[in-house]
């Protein structure tokens, strides 16, 4: 497959030796996308999809990142694969290759401005996560928005500071970030803090159908993406949050009868 840089790398922050946030200018056209979205990009042949993240603020440290601002930021592993360590060892100049289109129905859409929002993710999950946070926040949006996010160390948790900025400074945001290997939330999981009321109490998102859209990202056994077997859902086991919220909240996850309350990447 041929290598056919399109964009370069503007910046690279190394949280850790494996995680980077990848920031990326095209040369030419900017990237038309919405919040929640995914592209691919590629070096000497290899490609892979990555969601496309936001740095939630600009560069002044203080106002939200501009809707036309054509940078792209990419949350990502340098310690899975091939491709995530070669894109990890890129700096500043370097080129490298950025998918023309973009693909996920994972977005916004015609939430209503007046309904809370939920976030969940697991590890680099939190990346669509960041540009809907962004976008809602910078359309004014009137419900609640919570946002949580689990990995297994403090270390993993790169957005941390900056979401706790943003939460002081927006009274309709609130954020909570666990370490499931340490800390106070040591063993615990999102589910754990759905289940024991712990993530509503922060939130303090509305758990209810037709007041609440919830957006999953990550890890498949905390999404806990069902399938539809005879006009059933069956779960896989877990549960999962999917599982917890229809059941426990008679919310819908995306089906036949529409996209739902619950929002998670379909990729087939």
């Amino acid at each position: 497959m041929a290598f056919t840089p399109n964009g370069c790398v503007t910046t690279l922050i190394r949280v850790h030796s494996g995680l980077v946030r990848l920031q990326v200018l095209l040369d030419g056209r900017p990237l038309d996308w919405q919040a929640g979205q995914y592209t691919f990009l590629g070096l000497h042949g290899e490609r892979r999809a990555y969601s496309i993240s936001s740095p939630l603020l600009a560069a002044d440290g203080h106002s939200l990142q501009a809707a036309d601002d054509p940078e792209l930021e990419f949350y990502l592993r340098t310690d899975d694969g091939a491709l995530g360590a070669a894109l990890g060892a890129l700096k500043a100049g370097d080129p490298l290759e950025v998918g023309p289109e973009v693909d996920g129905d994972c977005t916004l859409g015609d939430i209503p401005q007046d309904a809370d929002v939920l976030l969940c993710a697991t590890g680099t999950g939190e990346a669509p996560h960041n540009a809907i946070i962004t976008e809602l926040l910078r359309r004014g949006h009137e419900g609640r928005i919570g946002a949580i996010v689990s990995c297994r160390l403090e270390e993993d948790l790169a957005y941390r500071d900056i979401h706790r900025r943003l939460a002081d400074r927006y009274a309709n945001y609130a954020y909570l970030a666990l370490a499931t290997r340490e800390g106070s939330y040591a063993g615990r999981h999102i589910q754990d803090l759905l289940q024991d009321g712990t993530l509503a109490r922060i939130t303090r998102v509305r758990l209810e159908p037709g007041a609440v859209h919830v957006f999953l990202c990550g890890n498949s056994a905390m999404v806990g993406r069902p399938t539809r077997e005879d006009g059933r859902w069956i779960y896989p086991s877990g549960p999962g949050i999917t599982e917890l919220l229809v059941t426990g909240h008679g919310l819908r996850p995306p089906g036949p009868d529409g996209p739902g309350d619950i929002h998670f990447e379909r990729y087939d």
